[in-house]
């Protein structure tokens, strides 16, 4: 069901679809440590490439937290795109719900989206389904996607098993390359959507918005009820004397388990 020597060829098989030139050329690899660090290797300096890796071993997240599938039960990878696409505020958002997006195809589920790369089961419990993360280096822009879809609740360490789900528990059957073919498919759709689509679909299923949370921010401890997700993925939040306050995505960093 889960084949990794024909995950090439289903994956070539959706290039047709995308946009001349925004991937041309696809990397299918048993493991690998990082698909970020892989894809950046392999490109020749080029974009268009895509990587995906069978399993990866030190995979990481937004601010240096880990993101790993030892196991080879989830979906890494990773997109180069040329450094002009760093330039586009919403591409965070557009990759958050393409991710969202092909969640949901798999499943016929309602995800949510958390600020500012999570893609949570449907709901309140906030369990973490899938993660973006975005970096730009040597004039390239790697996005790198992470999916958990075969993973049961003992295969992660105990301090994160009440964070994380995968699609498998929350209903899913098929195999891993299905999921990876409709993130294809919905990073398509996302990349030509208007800035309007983009922000009415993220704000329609972002998680925060409502709730009252703890940020760092410049080295401060800032605590509010979140307002509004702007373009560019800044957060609006009301603080505690009644005044709002716009904080940088880039400089702002969620105390995750002190959201209420």
């Amino acid at each position: 069901m889960d084949e990794l020597h024909r995950w090439a060829e289903g994956l070539e098989a959706e290039l047709d679809q995308v946009p001349s030139g925004l991937i041309n050329r696809i990397r299918v690899i048993a493991e690998t440590a990082s698909t970020q660090d892989a894809a950046l290797a392999t490109s020749g300096g080029q974009p268009g490439l895509l990587v995906v890796a069978g399993r990866q071993s030190g995979g990481r997240g937004r601010l240096g937290r880990a993101w790993c599938d030892d196991q080879g039960k989830g979906i890494a990878m990773s997109l180069v795109l040329d450094a002009e696409a760093a330039q586009d505020q919403l591409l965070p958002m557009r990759m958050g719900v393409a991710t969202m997006r092909a969640c949901e195809q798999a499943t016929g589920l309602p995800f949510r989206l958390r600020w500012p790369n999570d893609v949570l089961e449907p709901g309140e419990r906030g369990r973490k389904v899938a993660g973006v993360l975005i970096e730009v280096r040597s004039d390239l822009s790697v996005i790198g996607i992470g999916i958990n879809v075969h993973q049961n609740t003992i295969d992660w360490p105990n301090e994160i098993q009440d964070r994380a789900v995968s699609l498998k528990v929350l209903g899913y059957k098929g195999p891993r390359l299905t999921v990876a073919q409709l993130l294809l498919r919905s990073f398509l759709e996302v990349i030509v959507a208007s800035k309007d689509d983009i922000l009415s679909s993220w704000r329609r299923r972002e998680w925060l918005i409502g709730k009252h949370c703890v940020f760092n921010y410049q080295g401060q401890r800032i605590e509010g009820c979140v307002l509004d997700i702007v373009a560019g993925g800044d957060i609006v939040l009301q603080q505690p004397n009644g005044l709002p306050i716009h904080l940088a995505s880039a400089q702002a960093s969620l105390c995750h388990d002190e959201c209420r």
